[in-house]
């Protein structure tokens, strides 16, 4: 059996999970409203999120950052991440900021 990127798989179930890396610059973002709990950055997301030029990968807290343990973002979450970005563009969208919240990113 083989794994991602054509590696056979391990044998007797020990073995290192392998996933492809991307670069920081592949990350499809603009800005991030970040924080620490009630900071005011719930409040400073919402009222981001109702400009017409501004659209925000999720209207919940957006969890990218903590989805791995890595220095560098995983290759398949930064293309979901471009997934989610054409999704919510539509085709009457014109240039636009792409941004990411979550309060509590300095905890």
């Amino acid at each position: 059996a083989e794994r991602a990127g054509g590696l056979p798989a391990p044998h007797g179930g020990h073995g290192a999970e392998v996933a492809e890396l991307a670069h920081w610059s592949k990350l499809p973002l603009d800005f991030v409203v970040a924080g620490v709990d009630s900071c005011g950055t719930t409040s400073l997301h919402r009222n981001l999120a109702g400009h017409r030029d501004i659209v925000f990968s999720t209207m919940e807290e957006d969890s990218f950052f903590f989805r791995g343990d890595g220095v560098l973002p995983r290759r398949d979450e930064v293309e979901g991440l471009q997934r989610t970005w054409a999704a919510r563009r539509g085709p009457a969208r014109g240039v636009w900021l792409r941004g990411l919240a979550h309060p509590g990113l300095f905890h």
